[in-house]
């Protein structure tokens, strides 16, 4: 999923440290006893962990359902380990739609994580359909004719 996958290079390298639960999220940071809250700062509505933040954090779920929906994929998001199962799914295909699925999954991470990032560090937030946007250009940007012209389909 990693190796033949067009995305750009930071997106896949953070979703290789998302995959192996190496983000500095907040759960990690308390079990090396820095005093930080636990909330997720996209949604407040759980505690920010890797698996809470990608896919079951009502912000990212929305997101993702977004970028689903212009795959013509109809379905809710199921959390990181679900999704990863499915982009390894998706990463042994060769059909246009399983080859931008691997890409949106993986631009999606990546968004997410400049999200949660931008929100800690500059309290500066987007909103969701800004990033839908930005993600679907990164993919339609990193992909080839014949997949572009298929993302860029309504």
């Amino acid at each position: 999923m990693l190796c033949y996958n067009r995305a750009s290079p930071r997106s896949i390298f953070i979703t290789w440290l998302a995959i192996l639960n190496r983000l500095y999220t907040t759960d990690r940071m308390q079990n090396w006893g820095l005093n930080c809250s636990d909330d997720c700062v996209l949604c407040s509505g759980g505690k920010e962990s890797v698996e809470h933040l990608f896919f079951a954090c009502s912000f990212s779920a929305t997101i993702w359902q977004a970028v689903l929906k212009k795959l013509g994929i109809h379905r809710r998001s199921a959390g990181l380990a679900y999704e990863l199962g499915e982009a390894a799914k998706a990463s042994k295909k060769t059909g246009c739609i399983a080859k931008l699925y691997v890409m949106c999954f993986t631009e999606t991470i990546y968004s997410i994580w400049l999200m949660r990032n931008s929100v800690v560090f500059r309290n500066h937030v987007k909103s969701s359909e800004y990033l839908v946007k930005e993600i679907l250009f990164r993919v339609a940007c990193r992909s080839s004719d014949e997949l572009r012209s298929r993302l860029l389909q309504d």
